[in-house]
């Protein structure tokens, strides 16, 4: 992705050496160098980027008389935003890119962590992105500003992008700053800023042109030779807008009786920009007239495509000559090659083109920019420019052909838009587009939009998937066939998403004979691609239902399959789920090579690794939280975070945000734990996945006993009818172990024996020796609370040889006081007690201490 940013989005535009002296502003520019965010918002033409550019200019030039500030060096980076930056991830990454503008690989993670992502978590990229800017920070040793410039603000629409900016604002170090033009005051809750002092604005009050500065222009650099009083007229008409200023400095060039034009010149600021952009256009050559007009439908010109719109072989020349006549035209790169039209002048001359050409005519130039993009492999440009000049043939089989490609970029929020923009005709016959628009959606999370989609492929080819038999699948003909079995390949995946078992079992074991190999075709992806979607969902399937064995075996053929196919991101996940297997069996150390060799595959295969290879690195977390070493921990949950919200997969998010708030709990952060866990809530019902809140909350549940808010709790188990003799699953599992804690947290001592030796067998019985021995430590704590000493030591000393081989340190260390007093007594009752010694010495309690207890 990071190859198909557009570079000159971060140049920071170049400046005349004669511009308008404007020291007042660059004061007040000056003065926000202390403060989080510099706010300039007026309306179009008011002069915004000139200025930054220029104060830009002024910082790096140094003038004679310093002045005072407390950073010697600033460096500044750019973002030149368009309305296609709207996607949370674009945003981000053009951001990234600016800074590694000046910080060469700065935020490469992140950049990894976004390429790939459809949405994205804004609070893990932002932090991630504060946090390697303190520590470069740490490693200069002269105070150094960092800035960064975001142009044209108003073009974000996105309340997520919104929303990222706020909290990136919200924990900004003192030395970094954010400048922000805009046509419209941003939500970025200015009111709460304006009242702590973090902002300096500046209005089109400040930005217009005074009287000394209008002469200036006029007179100075336009060489109008006016009257004061007409200078003050064209000012006062104007309010010192500069853009208007601009044009009737253009059209007082060709009059003859400046006097008059001066006073004759009046209108709202529509009406002037639309009566001068009509005067300046009519003061250029015909031929200039028609570049002008043609060039328009593009964001960004180039010589060679300008040739192609305008059929003018001086494309370049003209262009030159556009920008020494300033005629609204500013340069992208150092080198000439790349421009853009003043927004407020684009705006008008489409608005001309539309006025003074028919559609049919404005429709072949979008074909025209979406042919010379497409030869130049340039495949989004091409299919927005297909679109735009309703060439939806060209655009569908673009689509059809590139789709991979597309989805490579994840593009997926475009894909959608274009797909949905397609005729009916286009799509009742291409209907590999519905498929791809299927997969698109289920990636974006947007499970109700995939059954639309999905019924209406099904309602095309005449037959439905729903409640089809084995049988039946096998006398349709091979082409329905293999679109079906697409259709139920991925509702398989809807169906395992919402844990419905039995239901993702019977789809998965209907199609999996038919995709043993590449002979029966489908509609967009290949058998074998498919078969491996179908065996890790048939691996997840077993797993959710307790039968770790037959997981096993899935997910070991999955990650054979997809080994071949070189699909990292099946890869990483099979392996991912064998490492949490064995460490369910209390095989610790086989899960790390299990987990590490997972992160090795995955990154063999395409080198880097899949958004979806989180699942190992929260892996890994999770065994280094048990082995005590916190900081590992914590590091690798921070990277499975990273991946996980490239492609906002629920599963890893949820594990990762768990893993963590449960480490910050251990370090005694406890408002921080919550905190975690309330904004992994926002985060699944954000991207639709509430079907993972009880999991959610049976973990707040935990934590609620922990910290001694049983009432709290109580309510939690009364909403999920939790009884002490109900009935055990695997995926209630959890739960029940918490209603263990809550009962001995009331004191209810043969409730809690009761259900832990239920407990105990039901996990047992599948090998579950994890969850086995935290069942045997809180058994322990129970006989000790009883006053059964002698039961609660030798129940104890089972938990430490069961712990010991595999180097179990948590599940005794979460238990605090209560687990350090039978330590305790082991230690004093038994010599070879080494491990427990250990166990106490890393819960840091002293012999007086628990002899009080």
């Amino acid at each position: 992705m990071k190859d198909s940013l557009l570079s000159t989005k971060n140049f920071i535009p170049l400046v005349r050496t004669n511009l308008i002296n404007r020291q007042r502003l660059f004061e007040r520019l000056d003065a926000g160098l202390n403060h989080k965010l510099t706010l300039i918002s007026a309306p179009a033409g008011f002069g915004k980027t000139t200025l930054v550019g220029s104060w830009i200019n002024y910082l790096g030039i140094q003038t004679t008389e310093p002045r005072k500030k407390k950073f010697e060096v600033v460096n500044t980076a750019w973002v030149s935003i368009d309305e296609r930056d709207n996607d949370p991830s674009l945003f981000w990454l053009y951001i990234l890119a600016a800074f590694q503008t000046i910080i060469p690989k700065f935020g490469e993670n992140i950049q990894t962590m976004l390429n790939s992502s459809a949405t994205f978590s804004h609070n893990i990229v932002v932090t991630m992105l504060i946090n390697e800017f303190v520590e470069i920070q740490r490693n200069i040793e002269v105070p150094t500003k960092f800035l960064i410039i975001l142009d044209d603000y108003h073009l974000i629409t996105t309340q997520t992008i919104h929303d990222s900016l706020d909290f990136f604002l919200d924990h900004l170090p003192p030395f970094l700053s954010v400048v922000i033009t805009t046509r419209a005051d941003p939500p970025l809750n200015l009111s709460y800023r304006h009242g702590r002092s973090e902002v300096i604005q500046i209005r089109a009050a400040d930005l217009a042109f005074n009287t000394d500065e209008s002469d200036e222009f006029l007179n100075g650099q336009m060489q109008l030779d006016l009257p004061g009083n007409d200078i003050e007229t064209l000012g006062n008409r104007t309010e010192g807008w500069i853009a208007g200023l601009q044009l009737a400095a253009l059209s007082l060039q060709d009059q003859a009786d400046k006097h008059k034009f001066v006073l004759d010149f009046a209108g709202d600021d529509r009406y002037i920009a639309d009566y001068l952009i009509d005067e300046v256009l009519q003061a250029q050559p015909p031929h200039i007239q028609d570049f002008l007009l043609k060039t328009s439908i593009l964001d960004q010109l180039s010589s060679p495509l300008c040739k192609v719109l305008s059929g003018q072989n001086e494309s370049q020349s003209i262009l030159d000559q556009l920008e020494l006549n300033n005629l609204f035209l500013a340069p992208l790169d150092n080198r000439r090659e790349w421009y853009r039209y003043h927004s407020l002048f684009s705006d008008l001359l489409r608005q001309r083109l539309r006025a003074s050409y028919k559609e049919s005519e404005i429709a072949r130039l979008h074909q025209q920019a979406s042919k010379w993009y497409e030869e130049r492999g340039d495949v989004i440009e091409s299919v927005e420019h297909a679109i735009l000049g309703k060439d939806f043939s060209k655009a569908a089989q673009l689509i059809e052909k590139k789709a991979q490609e597309i989805f490579q970029q994840y593009k997926l929020n475009s894909l959608v838009k274009w797909i949905e923009s397609l005729p009916k005709n286009i799509l009742d016959t291409q209907l590999v587009l519905s498929m791809i628009y299927a997969w698109a959606l289920l990636a974006l999370g947007k499970t109700k939009a995939v059954e639309d989609s999905l019924q209406y492929i099904e309602n095309r080819i005449g037959v439905r998937s729903e409640n089809i038999t084995p049988d039946q699948l096998k006398m349709i003909d091979s082409e329905t066939r293999g679109t079906l079995i697409e259709v139920i390949v991925i509702r398989s995946v809807i169906a395992i998403n919402q844990f419905n078992i039995h239901k993702t079992l019977e789809l998965c074991q209907a199609v999996e004979p038919y995709l043993k190999d590449n002979s029966q075709s489908h509609l967009f992806n290949p058998a074998l691609s498919l078969r491996t979607v179908v065996l890790f969902n048939l691996g997840l399937a077993y797993e959710f239902s307790g039968d770790g064995i037959s997981a096993q075996t899935s997910f070991e053929e999955a990650a054979a399959l997809s080994s071949e196919q070189k699909n990292a991101n099946i890869l990483t996940m099979s392996i991912g789920h064998l490492g949490q297997l064995q460490m369910l069996q209390g095989n610790l150390h086989q899960a790390e090579k299990t987990y590490k060799q997972a992160l090795k595959l995955g990154a063999e295969v395409t080198g880097k690794l899949s958004p979806l290879a989180g699942i190992a690195e929260i892996g890994l977390g999770n065994l280094f939280y048990e082995w005590n070493d916190l900081e590992k921990s914590e590091n690798h949950y921070n990277a499975g975070i990273e991946l996980a919200n490239r492609w906002k997969h629920a599963e890893s998010l949820l594990n990762s945000y768990l893993g963590l708030a449960r480490l910050k709990h251990a370090q005694g952060e406890t408002p921080e734990a919550f905190a975690l866990i309330q904004d992994l809530k926002v985060i699944l019902e954000e991207i639709g996945a509430n079907i993972l809140l009880p999991s959610l909350e049976a973990f707040r549940a935990r934590l609620w006993v922990m910290e001694g808010k049983l009432p709290e709790a109580e309510k939690w188990v009364k909403a999920l009818k939790l009884k002490v003799d109900g009935d055990l699953s695997y995926l209630q599992e959890n739960d029940y172990i918490t209603f263990v804690r809550l009962l001995i947290a009331q004191k209810n001592f043969n409730d809690a024996e009761g259900l832990i030796t239920r407990l105990i067998d039901f996990s047992g019985k599948a090998d579950r020796n994890t969850r086995v021995l935290e069942l045997i430590i809180l058994q322990a704590i129970v006989k000790h609370e009883q006053g059964n000493s002698i039961q609660a030591e030798q129940i104890m000393i089972r938990a430490l040889k069961m712990a010991e081989p595999e180097g179990f340190q948590r599940l005794f260390l979460d238990e605090g006081t209560a687990i350090a007093s039978l330590l305790y007594q082991v230690i004093s009752n038994h010599e070879n007690s080494g491990y427990a010694e250990k166990l106490l010495k890393a819960l840091d309690y002293q012999k007086e201490d628990l002899s009080k207890k």
